[in-house]
């Protein structure tokens, strides 16, 4: 499962002179029941072959036709489709010993880029869609760590601790059973923050997005104070699920509390977003405005409605955006048709840092012209 420590090493990778080929290719199998997807690979793969920059060295082209050589043997022989797989990415730079394939859980795409650095942006909207959530399953006296991630769950490791038997109810009535209880909670407490401890390391190590609680309202609130305050704030919510849970009673109850946090969330961002456009805040609506703002680095927050598409057009080698168009104001390379800008769009402002709200409410919507976003500043006119 795509984890951001893996797309952000992706990012930091520096080719040189040389090219690297970012390859994705949809893999679903209600589109390809077979193997047809090989030979959608060997089409793409032939027109990008043919669509390498003729200014390229002889060495640095014929490196690049030897990546993508490797890359169509890889999809024929190497890739095998898995379990919930939708979709695949391979990043290939042979002269500089990159060479990574990612299977996706989300269709993508198919596109090949060469270019002079990885391209990353259907791989933000795969993290966007598919978080990776740590479970912690918590009783007085044991802990559950789950993943759940890429419609899969993983199974990670239990703890245990001594956390005495509770007092007998004879024993309330005095001095002594007071004493116990006191001594009891006292285990009960250490047990909690060592889950919590644990729990912070494992999201660490497994590169984590969002940790989910289950177990009672006490234990759960103990656990949530002993958080430290980076992640208490990306603890999702709290599941009415026993330690004792299947794994497939998690994932679902992870994906309901997902979806419904998502709601909430996205409700919340298009009510301050029409709030700021009826006080005249920084705020900017429709496409054109917010294709620019983001581009530019100037929003914050974007909110579009899910159902909502544009055609526009993308420059194939660095990845420019445009409604217009001709040739790329960046490189001069000509604009290629793109059916599904907004997608771009979203994937570009996930790049970028934005927060991404993508809402169903489309009477509300229509105000926003389909997309609108929370500026930091209003960026310069412009096309």
């Amino acid at each position: 499962m795509l984890s951001r420590r893996q797309v952000n090493a992706l990012r930091e990778f520096e080719p040189g002179q040389d090219v690297v080929v970012s390859f994705y290719l949809d893999v679903s199998a209600d589109r390809y029941p077979r193997r047809e997807y090989q030979v959608k690979a060997r089409t793409l793969i032939k027109e990008a072959r043919d669509a390498l920059d003729p200014g390229l060295s002889r060495e640095v082209r014929r490196a690049a036709e030897g990546d993508l050589d490797r890359i169509e043997q890889f999809v024929a022989l190497g890739f095998q489709r898995e379990g919930g797989t939708r979709g695949l990415s391979v990043f290939a730079c042979e002269p500089r010993g990159l060479w990574q394939a990612y299977p996706l859980p989300g269709p993508v795409p198919d596109l090949v880029v060469p270019a002079a650095t990885p391209y990353l942006r259907p791989l933000w909207l795969q993290l966007y869609d598919y978080p990776r959530f740590g479970v912690v399953l918590l009783e007085r006296a044991g802990a559950r760590f789950l993943e759940v991630a890429g419609g899969q769950v993983r199974e990670l490791e239990t703890a245990t601790s001594d956390v005495p038997s509770r007092v007998r109810r004879s024993g309330w009535a005095g001095l002594k059973g007071r004493r116990i209880q006191r001594h009891i909670d006292d285990h009960v407490q250490r047990h909690v923050k060592d889950a919590a401890t644990r729990a912070v390391a494992l999201a660490g190590e497994q590169d984590w997005d969002y940790l989910v609680l289950g177990g009672s309202a006490e234990l759960s609130g103990q656990f949530v104070e002993s958080v430290v305050a980076p992640w208490r704030e990306r603890v999702l919510g709290v599941l009415p699920l026993p330690a004792t849970a299947r794994p497939a009673e998690v994932q679902e109850a992870v994906n309901r509390l997902h979806a419904e946090v998502s709601r909430t969330r996205g409700r919340r961002a298009l009510d301050e977003l029409l709030a700021a456009v009826r006080a005249g805040g920084q705020v900017v609506t429709g496409l054109p405005g917010t294709l620019r703002a983001v581009r530019e680095g100037a929003a914050t927050t974007v909110v579009v409605d899910a159902g909502f598409s544009a055609l526009g057009f993308r420059c194939p080698a660095c990845g420019h955006l445009d409604l217009q168009a001709g040739s790329c104001p960046r490189c001069a390379r000509p604009l290629v048709e793109e059916p599904d800008l907004v997608t771009e769009l979203v994937e570009l402002a996930l790049e970028r840092g934005c927060q991404v709200e993508r809402v169903r409410e489309a009477p509300r919507l229509d105000q926003l012209r389909g997309v609108g976003a929370m500026l930091r500043y209003l960026p310069a006119p412009g096309p």
